[in-house]
């Protein structure tokens, strides 16, 4: 299997730790991201396969806060976090959502919805370790 370059964009501590061990003792490299800032530092200085991210962030995560907190409904911030990083990144991404809430509650989130793929949380782990490593056609 090959390993890949992993963003974990989560705000739970337990899971964050719990996938990131996971996933290095399977051979992948990991990031992780606490805030904004971390994400697109991350995404300009690593060369990174997929992204893993919780949707539903608090308004803890952005930064320039007091500007942009009024536009964001409830778990709009994950949402609005993705189409910027699809904006300005360059490279071929896969994300994945791991999340508590079912996709028919999530807007349609990706202007390249065919490179998203969800996940209910609790998962099976092998499962959502496979996704990170299928082959894209």
């Amino acid at each position: 299997m090959e390993s890949k370059n992993v963003l974990i964009i989560e705000p739970s501590r337990r899971i964050r730790e719990s996938v990131k061990n996971l996933l290095e003792f399977k051979g992948d490299k990991v990031f992780v991201a606490l805030n904004e800032d971390e994400v697109f530092k991350c995404l300009n200085s690593n060369k990174i396969d997929v992204i893993l991210i919780e949707p539903l962030l608090g308004t803890d995560f952005l930064s320039n806060k007091e500007e942009r907190v009024m536009n964001i409904i409830a778990g709009g911030i994950g949402i609005m976090l993705l189409n910027n990083i699809q904006k300005v990144c360059t490279q071929r991404l896969k994300i994945i959502l791991y999340t508590t809430v079912s996709l028919d509650n999530l807007c349609k989130v990706a202007t390249q919805p065919e490179r998203v793929f969800h996940f209910r949380k609790p998962e099976y782990i092998e499962t959502l370790i496979a996704e990170i490593h299928r082959r894209d056609k």
